[in-house]
């Protein structure tokens, strides 16, 4: 998360993160089967500069991710889900795109994860704020 510096407000760095989100040309694909979180989410990332695909299942993900020509930059997606687990989704995407960012979404602790043997990179945990989303994806597009 970006503190406050001396002289600075936790204000002036949340618009700081906003405006170089806004700066941004990356697409992000968001995965979440609860229809109102996806919208939630896709409405967020479009605010703060954000080109979205979004889809409410791993498989109609992976096949938005065969379909899309252009590039995807980051899989925003949700854990546990119908059909496909985020986890086997993400191991499919990379199949086809070995350069995609990975961030897990899940409202389950952190824990949970440890006790599944699931590793994941990045995990913010729901409900998510936008600032530890925007923060989030900043992080992991630095590289």
């Amino acid at each position: 998360m970006l503190r406050a510096g001396p002289g600075e407000s936790a204000l002036n760095n949340t618009q700081a993160l906003r405006r170089d989100a806004r700066e941004t040309t990356k697409t992000v694909l968001v995965v979440e089967d609860e229809r109102a979180l996806r919208t939630l989410t896709r409405e967020m990332l479009e605010a703060n500069g954000y080109s979205v695909l979004e889809a409410g299942d791993g498989e109609a993900a992976l096949e938005l991710s065969r379909a899309h020509d252009g590039v995807i930059d980051v899989l925003l997606t949700d854990v546990v889900m119908p059909r496909m687990q985020g986890t086997e989704l993400a191991d499919a995407v990379r199949l086809q795109r070995p350069d995609i960012v990975v961030v897990y979404m899940t409202g389950y602790a952190r824990e949970a994860f440890r006790d599944w043997g699931v590793r994941p990179v990045a995990l913010v945990e729901k409900p998510v704020t936008e600032d530890q989303l925007l923060e989030m994806l900043r992080q992991q597009l630095a590289g």
